[in-house]
């Protein structure tokens, strides 16, 4: 597929006398042009890290060295702290984990009765 699509730009610059390279120019004056698998991420090596701490700070907007301001929805008010076991246990781990340590949870909550 990459071969293709080279060989197929090459000819369109080649042929188009508006564009400035007209493929007269070395392989060290051309752009790169990078084809990926859709399965490949090419976004989290750009990202910072994953953690469900990380996620915390994202989307409640908060500085890492400010406190973890109380998660407020229309019946609990909670604090994330040392306190909290799950925020102790978690809050290093990669947002996949902490969503399966949540599932399973709810799954257990599910069968008891």
């Amino acid at each position: 597929v990459a071969s293709l699509v080279r060989d197929g730009l090459n000819e369109h610059l080649r042929d188009d006398p508006a564009f400035w390279f007209h493929g007269m120019h070395d392989e060290k004056q051309q752009a790169c042009l990078l084809i990926l698998s859709r399965s490949d991420d090419v976004v989290s090596p750009l990202m910072h890290e994953f953690s469900y701490q990380a996620m915390v700070y994202d989307v409640y907007n908060v500085h890492p060295a400010a406190p973890v301001p109380a998660v407020t929805n229309a019946q609990r008010k909670h604090v994330l702290d040392e306190a909290d076991s799950l925020w102790k246990r978690d809050r290093h781990t990669h947002v996949n984990r902490v969503v399966d340590h949540a599932l399973a949870a709810a799954e257990r909550a599910g069968d008891s009765p």
